[in-house]
């Protein structure tokens, strides 16, 4: 199993300050954050074989080498705090054996947002043992209305757990140090989304005082949890990494030593612009806002960093395309906001002074211009490009 540290030095205090309040411990030492697995593949090569097998449920030779992650994720920032990687199957490879070796970078006072595959006793007992409290979906194995519960109110309650027999990969001296009992707060979520799948469901947490943390806000949390999957997205998608290129486990290791590092970089201007900007950094695209600093960074990593090339770089233009759909005029206006919104944070860095946007297979040029005029924008050239033109 590997693990990567330090990804994340606990991710700019000054920003958890604008979110956390306690008066309990320095607003710079708490940290929320989301945990949760993907996998990820290798080239099918003997040496990736023997370290990260594939899937046991196929065949020999018809499968790829597998990589199982694990990955703690600022709620606030996006930031990666940490990540841990191991083989597909095999013992402790699973995603909570992973997650277990991540509670270095988890400090007093931290919450952990997952969902309920880690919401068992042992994880829960081993972070109120180091003072991290959790938010979680009740296990589907728990009641959610238990007899022995405690009332609250008509939506919350109090349970005591019971210590579940050692496990096998548990040793008597570990088992002895968890508690016997630990006390958690069921709290009753419902959904009133149109389209969802379910109408509610019940979280489980350690967070006990319900006047600081009332039941709207534990909902509100786990809610929250789901932007955690279009990061994880930006990490395989955006990153590339979704189809790793190492021929050895120790190249493997290295690719995902420089993308983790380079994702949190991409994070990290994205924190800069929107302070400086005073805008809601989750607002921000990662994927517009790497495209846009690539235009910048390309060149300095060509040539290096001189005069010249940071004006030529802060007055590169940057080329957004999107393409509009017959039927589905809202969907072009969301990219076109997506695009120019990234781009003017991004402006108050001084990274770019113009944007050029090309529309591909517009079948409503009319209303396009007259959406451009309701948000102040000027055309220069209005030009009719084929879609095979555009490379």
């Amino acid at each position: 199993m590997a693990i990567l540290t330090n990804l994340s030095p606990r991710c700019f205090s000054i920003f958890q300050r604008s979110m956390i309040q306690s008066d309990e411990l320095p607003l710079s030492e708490i940290l929320d954050s989301m945990a949760d697995g993907f996998t990820i593949d290798a080239p099918d090569t003997r040496e990736n074989q023997a370290k990260h097998p594939q899937n046991p449920a196929q065949a020999e030779g018809l499968g790829f080498p597998i990589l199982r992650c694990v990955c703690l994720v600022s709620m606030l920032t996006g930031m990666l705090i940490n990540l841990g990687f191991a083989a597909y199957s095999g013992k402790g490879t699973g995603e909570t054996a992973i997650l277990r070796q991540l509670r270095s970078s988890l400090q007093r006072g931290d919450i952990i947002v997952a969902d309920s595959y880690h919401c068992t006793y042992w994880f829960i007992a081993m972070c109120m043992s180091i003072g991290v409290h959790v938010v979680m979906k009740n296990h589907h194995k728990r009641y959610d209305n238990p007899i022995s519960a405690e009332r609250i109110s008509e939506t919350e309650r109090t349970i005591k757990w019971i210590r579940p027999q050692r496990q096998s990969w548990m040793s008597k001296k570990d088992y002895r140090k968890v508690p016997q009992l630990i006390e958690m707060r069921l709290s009753d979520v419902t959904i009133n989304k149109v389209g969802s799948r379910s109408e509610g469901f019940t979280v489980a947490t350690t967070l006990l005082d319900t006047d600081i943390y009332p039941s709207a806000w534990i909902g509100s949390v786990y809610n929250g949890r789901w932007i955690v999957e279009p990061d994880i997205g930006s990490v395989k998608c955006t990153m590339g990494l979704e189809h790793l290129r190492g021929q050895s486990p120790e190249s493997l290791e290295r690719e995902i030593w420089t993308a983790m590092p380079t994702y949190n970089l991409v994070r990290l201007k994205m924190m800069q612009s929107g302070y400086a900007a005073e805008r809601e950094i989750r607002s921000m695209s990662f994927t517009e806002t790497y495209q846009l600093l690539s235009t910048n960074w390309l060149p300095c990593a060509c040539a290096g960093v001189n005069e010249a090339m940071v004006a030529s770089a802060q007055a590169q233009g940057v080329c957004a395309i999107v393409e509009d759909a017959i039927g589905a005029t809202h969907h072009l206006f969301n990219a076109i906001n997506s695009v120019l919104q990234t781009f003017r944070i991004l402006r108050t860095m001084g990274g770019t002074n113009c944007v050029f946007l090309v529309v591909v297979n517009c079948t409503c040029r009319d209303t396009v211009r007259r959406y451009l005029d309701t948000l102040g924008l000027f055309v220069q050239r209005e030009s009719h490009f084929r879609k095979a033109m555009i490379r």
